[in-house]
């Protein structure tokens, strides 16, 4: 069975193809308009994918997000809930029905969209809950049987947080916790008082957090703004907690504040999986939403006690199309699996990048062993650019569209991003040798696999911090991209003949986009991209070209 799936209703749309519950193809509008995070119908992913696959051969079309009619029934069960005002202090039932009428606008829009779908593909639409799409991305990628999946975000179809049980092809939701009570919306706030733009910034923080005092004296203060009570999470932070925020911004240090609201969401996630990993008795978790693109916190419940923890790799909104399209072939009887990668977007052949290279008016030499030159380049303390193969879904480089750097030199931190027109505080993530892993980073047992993603941190050893210091953050922690051969032959040849010159087992790898682009997409993105940049060498191919 051919299902395709589509994430329309987001800010990150996107489209996938998958094949009796294995992703083939999934995309990202971002990386074909170049506008970062972009939303609304996936007009150019679409435009794609049925060049990949025709029309004809799709068996059944599954949307991310409710219908209109399911929207409205949600939206007011909630409004006769009884907590709603007695648990949010700051909000106010005017404050509540502004907030309903932007919703309300919102799915009309979606409903547009909706009937767009429906216009341009027929009638096979199935709409998924978006927390159940989530669920189903992690679960049928977690390659387990059964797991207790933990899906996490600002919200989705009014629901913020939810814990599901999977097993064969069923999920069994056991918990839901409602919107307002967001967690996503939380870290969001401190984002935006701290003069980053929420939904996008929140990585920002993880990294600045490291660098402030979680027991600042204002701890108490922002616990009350979120907190776990039994088995279920409540936050007054929606409306009039901004004030509170931006008044202690005012006052105390953003790296304080950072440190803060990080402890706080960490405890509460942490408390809330804890809990349903106590009363379900299962201790392999997979996880997805936005909230998972939070390293630190994927650190932090790995260490509850978890035999195993799984990311889905596009954790955020950006990955529903494919959670969707999972979802409809689960209910087709199709069973979790393990992804090999999820190198799933375009690629160009050689003669489509020298026509590129041609087009653009640049310098560029053919080498057949591609890699062994970039890996004296690396070596020499030169920093390439790498395009390479078909692209990364997810918001993670992992070496098809990466900029490469060798890991000894701290200082790259401060001038590779000035050059990339960056403002960054998490330190660059290493891509690691797998079979190197075990020396250079502790606690691993559980984790081998999401780490293949680079969607968590782990404690690194003396060994790491001392021979590659600029993949270390103040924490002492690193995000690796672990790697073999079957992965990704050509990375991992460029890592191995890295090694045999330096007899270190990691690099850097940061994404190959410029700040506030989407990673590079095409050949041209690339040589674009490279230029602006500033950078030493790019290996697009098998063509190296020299700035």
């Amino acid at each position: 069975m051919t299902t395709l799936g589509i994430g329309a209703i987001t800010h990150d749309s996107g489209a996938a193809i998958t094949e009796k519950g294995k992703i083939i193809h999934a995309v990202n509008e971002e990386r074909f308009n170049r506008i970062k995070l972009s939303g609304g119908f996936p007009h150019l992913s679409m435009k794609y994918l049925l060049e990949k696959v025709k029309k004809e051969n799709i068996d059944k079309i599954a949307v991310s997000d409710l219908g209109d009619t399911e929207f409205r029934k949600r939206s007011a069960s909630l409004m006769t809930d009884p907590g709603l005002f007695s648990d949010n202090p700051y909000i106010s039932a005017k404050s509540w029905l502004i907030m309903l009428r932007w919703k309300t606008r919102t799915q009309m829009m979606f409903k547009q969209q909706q009937q767009e779908l429906r216009k341009r593909l027929g009638n096979k639409l199935i709409q998924v809950e978006h927390h159940e799409v989530h669920a189903a991305s992690t679960y049928m990628c977690s390659g387990l049987k059964k797991v207790l999946i933990i899906t996490c975000d600002n919200h989705g179809d009014f629901l913020t947080t939810t814990a599901s049980i999977g097993h064969g092809s069923s999920l069994e939701r056991i918990h839901a916790v409602k919107w307002p009570h967001s967690p996503g919306f939380f870290y969001a706030i401190v984002t935006k008082a701290l003069g980053f733009k929420q939904w996008r910034h929140e990585g920002k923080i993880t990294g600045l957090a490291a660098f402030g005092n979680p027991n600042a004296p204002f701890y108490e203060t922002i616990k009350k703004l979120m907190w776990y009570e039994n088995g279920t999470i409540k936050t007054s932070a929606l409306l009039g907690s901004r004030g509170i925020v931006h008044r202690l911004a005012q006052k105390y240090s953003r790296e304080d504040l950072a440190a803060v609201f990080q402890r706080v969401f960490e405890e509460v996630i942490c408390d809330y999986t804890k809990y349903y990993m106590d009363k379900t008795g299962i201790k392999d978790i997979a996880l997805a939403g936005g909230a998972f693109a939070n390293v630190k916190l994927n650190e932090r419940i790995k260490e509850l006690g978890a035999k195993s923890v799984f990311v889905f790799p596009h954790m955020g909104d950006g990955g529903t199309a494919a959670g969707a399209a999972l979802f409809v072939d689960m209910q087709e009887g199709a069973l979790p699996y393990k992804l090999k990668d999820v190198y799933f977007g375009p690629s160009w052949n050689s003669k489509e990048i020298k026509q590129e290279i041609d087009k653009r008016n640049v310098s560029a030499q053919y080498h057949e062993d591609i890699e062994s030159q970039v890996a004296e380049l690396l070596a020499k303390g030169k920093v390439v650019a790498r395009w390479n193969g078909a692209m990364e879904f997810g918001p993670r480089a992992l070496g098809n569209r990466s900029i490469l750097y060798q890991a000894t030199d701290p200082s790259v931190n401060d001038w590779l991003n000035k050059r990339l027109k960056r403002t960054e505080f998490m330190p660059f993530a290493p891509v690691t040798l797998e079979q190197y892993a075990p020396k250079c980073y502790k606690n691993l047992k559980g984790a081998e696999y999401t780490a293949k993603f680079m969607t968590i941190c782990f404690e690194a050893t003396p060994y790491l911090k001392e021979t590659c210091p600029a993949v270390v953050h103040v924490d002492n922690t690193a995000r690796p991209q672990l790697i073999t051969k079957s992965d990704n032959p050509s990375y991992y040849k460029i890592l191995d003949e890295y090694r045999k010159i330096t007899k270190l087992p990691s690099i850097v790898n940061t994404s190959f986009n410029m700040h506030e682009e989407p990673i590079v997409c095409s050949p041209g993105d690339a040589i674009r991209s490279f230029q602006q940049g500033n950078l030493d060498y790019l290996a697009v191919g098998n063509y190296l070209v020299k700035n």
